[in-house]
């Protein structure tokens, strides 16, 4: 499906650190999903079908392509903030605290459309994608906390953007129970045991900030840190500025009408579809020749001076 395979190369694309092309690419996919969630499909099934969506494959279900396409625009949102990472200098961390804040909010909201509009067809994707969702809403939010922290400490704000720090570290944790705050404990044996690295490296930075601004508070500042982030303090809402790139077929195409395999709709009659086949080949004893066949055939050919 082109929109899956333009997904996949928005994934190629950040792992070779491409995050600009990534991020194109991604908002690409993300307009291929919104045609087939708001145009494509709906269109299809006011034609009228026989086919249940419970027998679709996911990619193909209205809820599912609204979900997606949020899912994408976030992904190019994350891309957005890897490339301004990677700029030589120090960063706008408030604008980075609002946008991995925007992230987390559109990833939650993409899984909340999936499970109001696509329930049953949740059950046939791995859980170890929800799981992933899940690690990506906690990661972000914990994330903006952190950019959120630095903005403040180079406010002179000390106090406070030591309470911030600790908040995200908490947020990048593994959590105790499924209510706690925190992320899910990750299997050292599924698919997502790749980010355990990278986790451990985030944990490890924000610890070693965290020593360096307690030990300069105690030394140099003196500030009160408090117990809990001021109310004021936090962010209100964040910031989503990607938007999917439109998409839409070719003029004058009708598309078949919707089926699953194994199943014809009324519109197409087998008896229609035979005609279609090519011919059969021929039986596989025509095919066969003997080594004094061929021979004699050679010898013919030689004789009327035809070229072989």
């Amino acid at each position: 499906m082109k929109a899956m395979a333009t997904a996949g190369l928005a994934c190629d694309e950040s792992a070779n650190g491409d995050f600009a092309s990534s991020a194109n690419h991604y908002k690409r996919a993300a307009g291929i999903f919104e045609f087939l969630g708001e145009t494509q499909l709906p269109k299809w099934v006011a034609r009228g079908s026989s086919v249940e969506e419970k027998d679709l494959p996911v990619e193909v279900t209205i809820g599912f392509c609204k979900g997606f396409k949020i899912l994408f625009l976030a992904m190019a949102q994350q891309m957005a903030v890897a490339t301004t990472l990677m700029k030589v200098g120090t960063p706008n961390y408030s604008v980075l605290a609002k946008l991995c804040m925007g992230i987390a909010d559109q990833i939650e909201e993409g899984v909340t459309i999936m499970r109001s509009k696509a329930g049953l067809q949740m059950q046939k994707i791995d859980k170890t994608f929800f799981t992933l969702l899940t690690c990506q809403i906690n990661m972000q939010r914990s994330f903006s906390s952190y950019f959120l922290a630095r903005c403040l400490w180079d406010k002179d704000e000390y106090g406070v953007a030591i309470a911030m720090l600790n908040d995200a570290r908490i947020g990048i944790k593994t959590r105790y129970t499924a209510t706690s705050r925190g992320l899910p404990e990750i299997d050292p044996k599924s698919p997502l045991r790749s980010l355990l690295c990278d986790l451990d490296k985030a944990r490890a930075h924000m610890d070693f900030v965290m020593r360096v601004w307690e030990k300069d508070n105690s030394t140099v500042y003196f500030e009160r840190v408090p117990t809990s982030v001021p109310q004021g303090k936090k962010l209100a809402a964040g910031v989503n500025l990607m938007k999917a790139v439109s998409y839409s077929l070719e003029d004058n195409i009708e598309p078949l009408p919707l089926s699953v395999p194994g199943k014809l709709p009324s519109a197409v009659s087998p008896a229609g579809l035979q005609s279609l086949d090519p011919p059969p080949p021929p039986p596989y004893d025509a095919l066969k020749k003997s080594d004094s066949d061929l021979a004699r055939e050679l010898q013919e050919k030689l004789n009327a001076g035809e070229d072989l």
